[in-house]
């Protein structure tokens, strides 16, 4: 279906994709134009049909669609914060993910310091939403049995540097399988992907590959599973670190089976499976105040589905689905 439109109100644009081209084509962009009158407005609508349209209502959604034999899904995403205005998402997917890369690296204006900074951030990133004199430990379940490994919670102070039994830092993407090691500057201080843990739980992961499974975070042969409550927050760590650092943090190293694509299939679908919840976005904002960029993927998982396909993600900007 084309339509040609000529409209003397003001238009506010906004981004449409077919959920059902984003999993079978690896996201087609759809283009369209929702009108909005703040007040009541003279209006000159001439639409030239081909194959048949209909002249929209004053404050509706105009869609140029691609229709399926099995459905019909249009999502809308609209940007709402102005630190993603630069970004053109009707762009091809590639294009996308570097203007995301170029410009999570450019507002990436202070590099923290392993120590002190990164022990700062993290007693305020990763707090708990309702006890604050707690940190969440990643990979952590419950703090009901006499097993301290399994922690998710733990006192913010009582740091390993300080305590025995106490919460250190865990590098989600692996320093050692970074190419080049990822050390502890640069990719290696980047607090978006440094996590509190118990100390003991985070030697029990070591440097080893992710993969998937069911309930709490345990070890499987060589590979590691971060438990339900953690996956969907791995995959968009290791998101940000692949938009961020590239090849350096490829996210086929810290998959147990990749599948040659340039996003494993296991991380696609942790990141819709696991939706964002307000602990990640807490994280986000602190981090981003103390080293300059965000994380894309938390701010909107359903830019990976953009990029990279697979299951749709959760959709946290302006949808509309018919």
């Amino acid at each position: 279906m084309l339509c040609i439109l000529f409209c003397s109100f003001d238009i506010e644009p906004i981004l449409y994709f077919s959920k059902q081209n984003m999993t079978s084509n690896h996201t087609h962009s759809f283009s369209a134009l929702k009108m909005q009158s703040k007040k009541r407005v003279s209006a000159l609508l001439t639409v030239f049909l081909l194959f048949g349209c209909q002249k929209p209502e004053p404050n509706s959604t105009i869609v140029f669609e691609k229709k399926s034999a099995q459905e019909k899904s249009i999502v809308a995403i609209s940007a709402p914060s102005t630190y993603y205005k630069s970004i053109d998402f009707s762009k091809s997917p590639k294009e996308i993910q570097e203007d995301l890369s170029r410009l999570i690296t450019q507002t990436h204006t202070r590099e923290l310091s392993y120590t002190p900074d990164v022990w700062k951030v993290l007693k305020k990133a990763d707090l708990d939403l309702q006890d604050r004199s707690q940190v969440r430990l990643i990979y952590g379940s419950t703090n009901e049995d006499r097993d301290l490994t399994t922690d998710l919670l733990r006192d913010k102070d009582r740091t390993l540097k300080n305590n025995n039994n106490g919460w250190n830092r865990e590098h989600v993407y692996a320093k050692s399988v970074g190419n080049p090691n990822l050390g502890t500057e640069g990719p290696g201080s980047d607090a978006h992907h440094l996590r509190a843990s118990d100390e003991k739980q985070n030697a029990k992961r070591s440097n080893l590959p992710f993969t998937d499974g069911k309930g709490a975070a345990y070890k499987d042969n060589n590979a590691w599973y971060p438990g339900d409550i953690w996956k969907g927050d791995v995959a968009r760590m290791l998101m940000y670190m692949y938009l961020r650092y590239g090849e350096r943090c490829d996210p086929n190293r810290m998959a147990e089976n990749p599948n040659g694509d340039p996003m494993p299939e296991l991380f696609l679908k942790w990141n819709a499976e696991d939706p964002v919840d307000d602990f990640e976005r807490q994280r986000n904002q602190v981090i981003a105040n103390a080293q300059g960029n965000r994380n894309p993927f938390i701010d909107n998982p359903y830019l990976a589905t953009l990029l990279w396909g697979g299951e749709p993600a959760q959709n946290t900007w302006e949808i509309s689905q018919n």
